[in-house]
C-alpha cells in the first residue's frame, strides 16, 4: 500500500455543498495553503523533524549523563573529603594520645631531675659544711693560714679573715668574691660539672661524639680556633685529649668566661691563655739541633707579646700555659702576675723546673724588650701542691715522671731536683681534663674541689662547653 500523499488526491475528494437542492451531489474543494504546509507536511519535512527532534533527544541524554557524571563526581569528592577528614580526626586522636604519653614521660623525667638536683644541693650543702668545718675563724684583725686536707676540699693553703672580708688566697690579696660565694662557687661549679643535660643538649653531644661524619668536618669554631669532629671524639671515655680541644676550651669558652668575670667586676683584671704550641716554640721542641732542643729561645716567641689584649702581658691577672709533654701528657702552668708567682700543675704530681725556670725568663726578656728595663721584684717558683686533685688511673706516672721532692712545693729560684725524662709506658688518659678543669677553677678563684669521679663524668660537659662555647 502506497502511504504517499499528494496535493493530487487531496483534490480529488468529494465534499456535498451545502444546496438543498443538489443535496446528494459531491464537488471538489481545492486545499488551502495552510492545509498544505502544515496539516499535510511533505515527507522530507517529516524527516527532518524526526531528525531534529532525535538531535534534541540526544543532547538531553548528554545533559542527563553530564549532570549524573557531575552528581557522581561532586559524590567522590564528598567521599574523599570524608575520609580525609576522618583521617585526619584519627591522626589527632594518635598525636593526642603520643603527646599525652611524651608530657607523662616528662613529667617522671621532671621528677629524677628535681630528685637529681635535690641530691646535688645536698650533696653541694654537705660540702660547704665540709668546708666550712675545715676552716676556723680568726680574731678580728687576725690571720691564720688554714689547711683543709679533707679528700673533696683540697682548698690548698687559703687565709680566712676574721674581719668579714671573708677567704683570701695567701699573696693574692683577693678583695672579690666573700668566702661565702667562693665556698657556694665551689658547690656550683661541681654541680655544674654533674648536672643533667636536656634532651637537645644530649642529643648535640651524642652526635658529635659518636654520630656519622668525616674526621676532618669542623664542628666548632671561633675566631682563628676551631675544632674537628676528630678531635671531639677525643672526649670519649678513656680517650687521650687532643691538643685542639686544649686549645679551644682555653682559647674560647674560658676566654669567655675570663670576660663575663670582667664585666662583672670592673676592677678585674683580664687573663691571657696561651696554646699549647707557646711552650714548644719558647724551648724550640722542634729544633733539628738536638743540642737546642729544650733549651729556652725567647727570639721563637718574642712577636707573641704583641697579639695579647693590649700588645702587654703584664696588664693581665693570669696567664695559661698548658703544655704538652712529649705528645704523652698534658700538664699546666700559670703565672700569676700580680703575686708575681709561676706555678706548675700536674695531675700525677710532678712539677718541671726547666718550664718554670723557662718561663720566668720569658717574662724577663719580655719586660725587658717592651718596657727597656728589667723585671722588678722577687718571683716565686711554685711546684705541685700536695693537695692539688690526681688521678688515679695513672698513678704509675709519678715514677716514671719528674716529682719535686716532698713536701717542698714553694722556692725563690731555689736548686731543682734533675729532671728524667717521660717513660713512653706512661699510662693515663684523664690529664687533659684535669688541666681543663684546674684552669678553669683557677680562673674563677675558687678552690680545686673536684675529684678523679668528677673528671670521669665531665668529659660530655667539655664537648658541650666547646660546641656551643656557653
Amino acid at each position: 500500500m502506497d502511504d504517499s500523499f499528494s496535493t493530487s488526491d487531496a483534490e480529488s475528494i468529494p465534499t456535498k455543498t451545502g444546496n438543498s437542492k443538489q443535496r446528494g451531489a459531491v464537488t471538489k474543494v481545492q486545499p488551502s495553503k495552510y492545509h498544505q504546509e502544515v496539516c499535510c507536511p511533505s515527507l522530507q519535512e517529516i524527516l527532518k523533524r524526526v531528525t531534529h527532534i532525535e538531535s534534541e533527544l540526544v543532547t538531553i541524554k548528554r545533559s542527563i549523563v553530564s549532570k549524573s557524571d557531575e552528581s557522581d563526581f561532586l559524590q567522590m569528592q564528598t567521599c574523599k573529603r570524608k575520609r580525609a577528614q576522618e583521617n585526619e580526626e584519627k591522626r589527632m586522636k594518635q598525636e593526642n594520645v603520643r603527646l599525652l604519653c611524651e608530657i607523662k614521660k616528662l613529667k617522671y623525667s621532671l621528677k629524677d631531675r628535681d630528685e637529681t638536683i635535690r641530691k646535688l644541693r645536698a650533696d653541694s650543702n654537705e660540702l660547704r659544711d665540709t668546708i666550712y668545718s675545715f676552716v676556723r675563724v680568726c680574731p678580728p684583725g687576725a690571720d691564720e693560714q688554714v689547711h683543709l686536707s679533707d679528700d673533696r676540699s683540697r682548698l690548698g693553703p687559703f687565709v680566712f679573715h676574721g674581719d668579714g672580708k671573708g677567704l683570701q688566697e695567701q699573696g693574692q690579696g683577693l678583695q672579690y668574691p666573700p668566702a661565702a660565694e667562693h665556698v657556694i662557687l665551689a658547690s656550683t661549679l661541681i654541680s655544674e660539672l654533674l648536672r643533667p643535660f636536656s634532651s637537645e643538649e644530649q642529643a648535640l653531644v651524642r652526635l658529635a661524639l659518636y654520630g656519622p661524619g668525616p674526621d676532618h668536618e669542623i664542628l666548632a669554631s671561633h675566631h682563628s680556633d676551631s675544632v674537628t669532629r676528630s678531635s671531639i671524639k677525643s672526649l670519649r671515655p678513656g680517650q687521650w685529649l687532643k691538643g685542639e680541644i686544649i686549645n679551644y676550651f682555653h682559647r674560647c669558652f674560658l676566654a669567655q668566661q675570663d670576660k663575663k668575670l670582667c664585666d662583672r667586676y670592673p676592677g678585674r683584671k683580664r687573663c691571657h691563655f696561651f696554646n699549647t704550641y707557646f711552650l714548644q716554640k719558647l724551648f724550640d721542641a722542634k729544633n733539628s739541633d738536638l743540642q737546642l732542643r729544650g733549651v729556652c729561645n725567647y727570639d721563637n716567641v718574642k712577636d707573641w707579646g704583641n697579639k695579647v689584649l693590649g700588645q702587654d702581658i703584664f696588664h693581665f691577672k693570669f696567664i695559661f700555659c698548658p703544655i704538652n709533654v712529649d705528645s704523652a701528657h698534658w700538664t699546666l702552668a700559670v703565672i700569676f702576675i700580680t703575686e708575681r708567682k709561676i706555678q706548675y700543675y700536674d695531675s700525677c704530681g710532678g712539677t718541671d723546673e726547666n718550664t718554670l725556670k723557662g718561663l720566668l725568663r720569658y717574662l724577663k726578656e719580655e719586660h725587658k724588650a717592651k718596657k727597656g728595663k728589667e723585671l722588678e721584684g722577687e718571683w716565686t717558683l711554685e711546684g705541685c701542691p700536695e693537695d692539688l686533685p690526681r688521678q688515679t688511673n695513672g698513678e704509675e706516672y709519678s715514677s716514671h715522671f719528674y716529682v719535686v721532692p716532698t713536701p717542698i712545693h714553694r722556692w725563690n729560684l731555689l736548686t731543682f731536683t734533675p729532671v728524667p725524662l717521660l717513660s713512653p709506658d706512661v699510662s693515663g688518659y684523664d690529664c687533659g681534663v684535669f688541666i681543663c678543669l684546674y684552669s678553669y677553677f683557677i680562673l674563677l678563684e675558687c678552690p680545686l674541689v673536684f675529684t678523679q669521679a668528677h673528671v670521669s663524668k665531665c668529659r660530655e660537659w667539655l664537648a658541650l662547653s666547646v660546641l656551643k662555647n656557653l
